[in-house]
């Protein structure tokens, strides 16, 4: 089924993919691998892009009514009820973008709700070294946390505190990080952020009730899928100025 908030995983490598790939193998009600294009391709994920598509699409959506409809649900819908599962907040027309920012912002913000005085000035602004207007950083929700006002500002840094979501996720579901190269965007100025980030992100992610199966791949694949869709955005707009 055609969805265009996935068009853009057609461009993602196999080493990119690998990590959701190996998220929907993790199920043991999964489609993928009995299917012909993946025997054929594996571990060629971008051979059979469209069949990974599908099987988020199929998880996404309730297992009765995707055998009557015969797929599942557009990620869209996805989006959505993961921002619902996790009573993250969001208007009608927010976009499936805006939405996977605000579940990032979510566990970073519940990240720093859980470090102490010392770590939230340390994750400071500066940590960063980037300069901010008082003007801007007013126009601009929680202010008082770099993470969330990097994130509201996008570009590199966005993308960075994006790998540290997922990257800490992994380890939680599969005792080990991400398997590409996005660790290698984890530099110096976010390793003050890996440490007590992570640590607060493993006990957000530990009191989520994670009811049914479904809700195993779904979560962790938007958490995921949006970390690519800014990896993507931030080299786009990279090969822009160079244009």
């Amino acid at each position: 089924m055609f969805d265009k908030s996935l068009i853009f995983l057609d461009q993602c490598t196999d080493s990119e993919l690998e990590d959701l790939v190996n998220l929907i193998k993790e199920q043991s009600t999964e489609y993928l691998t009995p299917r012909a294009v993946y025997k054929k391709y594996y571990p060629q994920h971008s051979k059979y892009v469209e069949a990974i598509k599908e099987e988020i699409q199929w998880f996404g959506g309730n297992t009765i009514a995707n055998a009557w409809r015969g797929h599942g649900v557009l990620y869209s819908e996805i989006v959505r009820d993961v921002a619902d599962k996790l009573d993250v907040d969001y208007c009608s027309f927010d976009t499936d973008e805006s939405i996977e920012a605000k579940i990032l912002l979510h566990f970073l913000q519940k990240a720093y709700d859980r470090m102490s005085p010392e770590q939230q000035e340390q994750c400071g602004i500066d940590s960063f070294q980037i300069r901010l207007t008082q003007q801007r950083l007013s126009l601009i929700p929680y202010a008082n946390m770099a993470a969330m006002t990097i994130f509201q500002l996008g570009g590199f840094q966005s993308y960075q505190l994006s790998v540290i979501v997922a990257n800490t996720v992994w380890k939680f579901l599969f005792n080990k990080g991400l398997s590409f190269a996005a660790n290698s965007t984890l530099t110096k100025a976010m390793s003050l952020w890996a440490g007590p980030i992570g640590w607060a992100i493993t006990l957000a992610w530990a009191t989520i009730d994670i009811a049914g199966p479904a809700y195993r791949v779904t979560i962790p694949a938007v958490i995921y899928i949006a970390m690519l869709r800014r990896k993507h955005a931030y080299e786009q707009a990279q090969r822009d100025k160079i244009a």
